[in-house]
């Protein structure tokens, strides 16, 4: 008993530094992508590079490497662009999937973009256009939503009450024991591959509606006014994910 319980708890410590490193480098990969400093939010536009490829924040001195930051906005420095940056402040909103853009490259999945940029959006047009986007993505997956629920709903009904989960475990019977942990570890991981699949679903389903409207996926930017290049494909100023609208 006692070694199962320090397994269970290395395992989850083990998971929490995994998913908070994650967390932490998609946090800075947005803000550098968006030429802000990720330690204090300074804008680092405009800065020139030292001999190391480096660029330094002139607010709080930390460097930044310079092949990160792949856009240069034109305001002046210290000052934000509220449109373009806002996606960048709430990286935990955002997640931390990943899509392929249009050339195979790995992008952030924008599935939860949508809604923080629905909701800052202050152009009456395009507030329209990113709710048509969360609308027809949410439409056209609820039908599997509700099957999968279904689904698991049914199968904890079958399972639960075979390995008698909430009946006392006799006495030195760790086969009991060990049996429940077993069914459960199962249940829990066929209910989180159920999760998987409604996200991806979910996720691709905005993709379409985002591309159907000039909408970047990866960042819920709009790709109005930007030229194809050679390949067809037009390249988001916010995030640099190239897409063929």
């Amino acid at each position: 008993m006692g070694i199962i319980a320090v397994s269970f708890i290395a395992t989850t410590r083990w998971m929490y530094q995994g998913l908070t490193v994650r967390y932490w480098d998609r946090y800075t990969h947005l803000l550098l992508v968006d030429a802000v400093c990720p330690m204090c939010l300074y804008s680092i536009a405009g800065q020139h590079t030292d001999e190391h490829n480096l660029l330094c924040c002139p607010e709080c001195g930390h460097y930044w490497h310079s092949d990160h930051v792949l856009r240069r906005p034109v305001y002046t420095q210290g000052e934000y662009d509220g449109t373009k940056t806002f996606r960048a402040y709430t990286p935990g909103e955002i997640g931390t999937s990943v899509q392929h853009d249009d050339r195979n490259r790995r992008v952030p999945d924008g599935g939860g973009v949508f809604f923080l940029a629905a909701s800052a959006e202050t152009d009456a047009d395009k507030k329209q256009r990113l709710e048509n986007v969360i609308r027809e993505a949410r439409t056209s997956t609820r039908g599997k939503r509700w099957i999968l629920a279904g689904g698991m709903v049914a199968m904890a009904a079958m399972m639960l009450p075979s390995v008698g989960l909430f009946q006392p475990i006799p006495t030195r019977l760790s086969m009991h024991l060990a049996i429940r942990i077993c069914s459960l570890s199962t249940f829990f991981s066929m209910c989180y591959f159920a999760w998987r699949m409604a996200r991806s679903s979910f996720s691709a389903k905005t993709s379409d509606a985002a591309l159907a409207r000039r909408i970047c996926p990866a960042c819920a930017d709009f790709l109005d006014e930007i030229e194809p290049e050679s390949d067809g494909c037009t390249v988001c100023q916010t995030c640099g994910a190239a897409w063929r609208v």
